[in-house]
């Protein structure tokens, strides 16, 4: 079974602190990588990965959403709070490297959101240089250009935007019955929601038996970032939301998006893509890559393939 070298706490608002599980050691490390997942996953999802990074001689720290190691009493954290937590947790994995020592960040799903607006908010108030990520990996999601034109109806993306609503808009509401009304009515929405999610979203055998094996169905408090997005959309209140994009400056910050090419339903853009694609032609660092037969958790499915790509990436 792998473990972590060391579990140490970062703080988190409302008086609560957050669980960093480090591989490695900060004396002999060559760099340094965060780590974040998304729904409904906590820290262990992201062993296998931190392993063989640390086997490079790299310091790894995983973190996850709040609460979704099922440590934490509050359940209502904004994207803000969160975005604050992971610089708070980097700041704890770094205190003891090299300054001069590179930052990567590798997210998945929600995590990639994380990960995006974080980088993205340091470079812009020019935060200190140990703080701001070098190379971004991200797993399965992929956030469109700032500024991009929004893309031409079409039958296919009809049917992606009808997909979204059918799984994300039952979780948001299955948090909001939760928080305000009944668990019960909660988990009832979230049943009805585990019969959709297979059928229109996964494909993998792997996802169905994560999925399972996580009970996220069974715990609404995880789904907090499906209501904070479909209330931003409501309420027009896109502060929630900033830095919200690909980075800029794909020079100075690369990403590789690596995705599953199994699923039904793609988790990115097309803008975003034909950006990293671009700058692959010209030589970038940034690259997209499809693994074959990959679903939503691949570097689970897969994890060789998906570690040869990180790898190459990372050196």
């Amino acid at each position: 079974m792998i473990s972590p070298d060391k579990i140490v706490s970062y703080p988190l608002r409302h008086e609560e602190s957050g669980s960093l599980h480090i591989f490695g050691h900060a004396k002999d490390a060559t760099n340094v990588v965060i780590m974040c997942p998304g729904y409904p996953d906590d820290q262990t999802v992201f062993y296998p990965l931190a392993q063989r990074l640390s086997a490079l001689g790299m310091l790894v720290g995983i973190v996850c959403l709040p609460g979704y190691d099922r440590t934490l009493r509050h359940d209502l954290w904004s994207f803000h709070e969160i975005v604050d937590g992971l610089r708070e947790a980097i700041q704890v994995l770094r205190q003891d490297v090299k300054p001069e020592l590179k930052l990567f960040g590798i997210f998945h799903d929600w995590g990639c959101l994380v990960g995006t607006m974080y980088a993205n908010r340091a470079v812009a108030i020019e935060d200190r240089k140990e703080l701001i990520p070098d190379r971004l990996i991200l797993l399965d999601v992929l956030l469109s250009p700032r500024g991009a034109r929004r893309p031409s109806l079409s039958r296919k993306t009809l049917y992606q935007g009808m997909v979204f609503v059918l799984y994300q808009f039952p979780l948001a509401v299955a948090f909001w019955l939760y928080r305000y009304i009944s668990k019960t009515l909660a988990c009832a929405v979230l049943s009805l929601t585990g019969r959709i999610i297979p059928s229109l979203l996964l494909h993998h055998p792997t996802d169905l038996k994560h999925l399972e094996e996580r009970q996220a169905l069974q715990a609404p408090q995880l789904a907090y970032p499906y209501y904070h997005a479909w209330k931003s959309l409501f309420t027009l209140q896109t502060k929630e939301f900033a830095y919200c994009y690909l980075p800029k400056d794909l020079t100075s910050m690369p990403v590789l998006f690596l995705h599953g090419q199994h699923k039904k339903i793609p988790l990115h853009v097309q803008q975003g893509e034909d950006a990293l694609n671009q700058e692959n032609e010209k030589g970038n660092r940034s690259k997209v890559v499809a693994i074959p037969n990959g679903g939503h958790w691949f570097y689970l499915s897969d994890l060789d393939e998906c570690w040869g790509h990180i790898q190459a990436f990372l050196q």
